[in-house]
């Protein structure tokens, strides 16, 4: 049962998130009516997942995001918020702070369970392949060369990183590997994000995939963007890179000893 925290002030929409996750999911729900009481819930209660209001009395949610990205405790746990608002310059603040999804204001809720089982369902996986010490296959999909050699150059020491400089070739090469994770530039030319994003997860079928997409700009984006499953802003800086890997649940495989690898090697 995954434990899943609501900071929302108005207790009518409390009421209406809590029935429809209690509805479709076996969790298990607390409930925070503003920031404050919603960050003392997260160091005593260590939920999994996190449906945040923006716009509350005493700490609000951009307030709140900010502290749960700052605990150590906290800071990786996928937060989804909840607001009337659909304005791009909105949209880039809580990207850059790192949220997984964005659901809008009056609940929809066959959008809201969709997206919400889109995440549960990753989070399943992620603790699955927690202890996997196999190499997993990723596939990066950029034209950019000189981000490509980046890149690699800082996973492949962990992953099997397949490369393709357009979208054609990227689909080829998920067909091929059915990698588990695919990051997807925002500036490729004719078979773009979008086109390769759909024709890749029509593919996987049932397999479980997760995209991301990679942008150099975040102030044009909008809520749009919350089809992928995170966004990751471009950088060459290696630590900031890792960092995000690390937010998105990539986790590299646990270290091989050298005793373990020559046994590999031996076999």
């Amino acid at each position: 049962m995954i434990k899943i925290l609501v900071i929302e002030d108005d207790q009518a929409t409390r009421f209406l998130i809590k029935r429809i996750l209690l509805k479709n999911f076996d969790c298990d729900v607390i409930e925070a009516q503003n920031g404050a009481v919603g960050i003392d819930l997260i160091m005593k209660e260590s939920p999994e997942l996190i449906l945040l209001d923006i716009s509350m009395p005493v700490m609000d949610g951009i307030e709140t995001l900010d502290l749960i990205r700052k605990e150590e405790n906290s800071r990786t746990i996928p937060v989804v918020v909840i607001t009337a608002m659909n304005d791009s310059k909105v949209v880039s603040q809580l990207v850059q702070k790192g949220i997984t999804d964005y659901l809008l204001k009056p609940i929809d809720q066959e959008k809201s369970v969709s997206r919400i089982k889109k995440i549960l369902t990753r989070l399943a996986g992620n603790n699955g392949e927690a202890n996997s010490k196999s190499k997993e296959h990723i596939l990066l999909v950029d034209n950019d060369q000189k981000f490509r050699t980046f890149f690699n150059s800082v996973a492949d020491k962990y992953f099997y990183v397949h490369n393709a400089s357009n979208g054609a070739d990227g689909l080829d090469l998920y067909t091929k590997f059915n990698p588990r994770h695919v990051f997807v530039s925002n500036e490729l030319g004719l078979l773009d994000k979008k086109i390769i994003t759909q024709k890749i997860r029509e593919v996987a079928g049932d397999n479980e995939v997760s995209v991301y997409l990679l942008v150099s700009d975040l102030d044009s984006l909008s809520s749009k963007v919350f089809t992928y499953d995170r966004i990751i802003k471009k950088s060459l800086d290696k630590e900031e890179f890792l960092c995000d890997i690390t937010n998105v649940k990539v986790q590299p495989p646990q270290e091989v000893s050298s005793s373990e690898e020559n046994e590999e090697e031996k076999r």
